[in-house]
């Protein structure tokens, strides 16, 4: 059993198996041209401005998260038609 932090400031209580490796590590991915394609896209959409990524994704893998905890996961709220998406940590 473990807590993790939420945006909102809480913590969420998960349960789950400890295990040695989950997956080998993710490669790192720049994400600041995917923002800006993003940005670019709609430069009117103020909400769509004010949304800031982290600079890169990657790296170790620490926990995997399914199902059972969707309403802590983060929601898509904009997305180009080749799948590019970002998504908002709500909670």
């Amino acid at each position: 059993m473990v807590t993790v932090n939420l945006a909102n400031g809480t913590r969420q209580a998960m349960q789950g198996w400890c295990i040695d490796r989950i997956t080998d590590a993710l490669p790192f991915v720049n994400l600041k041209q995917a923002e800006q394609e993003l940005k670019s896209s709609q430069p009117d959409n103020s909400q769509l401005q004010d949304l800031q990524c982290p600079y890169q994704t990657g790296g170790q893998v620490d926990v995997l998260v399914g199902i059972l905890y969707q309403n802590i996961f983060s929601k898509a709220v904009f997305s180009l038609e080749n799948g590019l998406t970002i998504y908002e940590n709500v909670k």
